[in-house]
């Protein structure tokens, strides 16, 4: 492939990674996506031609990898779902000519079975890959319970007479605080919010 192309498709990869970035952490729905544990998250580069993207591997997927992964045609870069969304804006755009290196110095063929497969043939480009990091920072990440459990029914705006409207009201209130200080929530604020509301009925009853 002619690796002229790369630096257009790096960076326009790049450049839609980061507008599909949302939230304070852009990975925190990842935190609960399957029950028997977090999903893991990588920067996926393609050596052929440059393109990036974000791959998921979900927890019973850990043990495999894709066939692009294996024969080396592709790397994946780990990346931590908490990992704050304004961190990323900043650091993906500075990898771009590191990335752009790496693929130049890179062939991508097939082999005598029509396997793809992948081999340095510039020694610089290697030595960038052991250099290549995201520097980032994260975001606090707070369960729901632990997070809201010592706060009162007022300082959560709530009382047992709050209607369904006004939790859910109160808890995009609090999600939108959580947001503002850059903390992730894991769990469910409206459910923790109408727990807190039948534990005031039964206590007024």
């Amino acid at each position: 492939m002619d690796k002229s192309v790369t630096t257009s498709k790096t960076a326009s990869s790049i450049a839609a990674i980061i507008a599909s970035l949302e939230g304070p952490a852009w990975g925190a729905p990842l935190l609960q996506a399957y029950q028997e544990g977090p999903a893991e998250v990588f920067l996926a580069i393609d050596l052929d031609d440059g393109e990036c993207y974000i791959q998921t591997r979900a927890p019973h997927e850990r043990n495999s990898r894709p066939a692009g992964v294996r024969s080396g045609a592709t790397m994946w870069l780990r990346l931590e779902p908490t990992i704050r969304r304004d961190s990323l804006e900043y650091a993906l755009p500075d990898m771009v000519p590191t990335i752009e290196r790496i693929v130049a110095g890179t062939e991508v063929y097939q082999d005598a079975n029509m396997n793809w497969r992948s081999r340095w043939i510039d020694g610089e480009a290697a030595y960038l890959v052991t250099e290549l990091a995201i520097p980032a920072e994260y975001a606090d990440v707070r369960e729901v319970f632990e997070w809201l459990n010592d706060q009162s029914d007022e300082e959560l705006g709530i009382s047992a007479d709050s209607t369904d409207e006004e939790l859910k009201e109160a808890a995009a209130q609090i999600e939108s605080v959580a947001e503002h200080d850059q903390i992730v929530l894991t769990g469910d604020v409206l459910d923790f919010l109408e727990g807190r509301r039948d534990i005031a009925q039964a206590d007024r009853d």
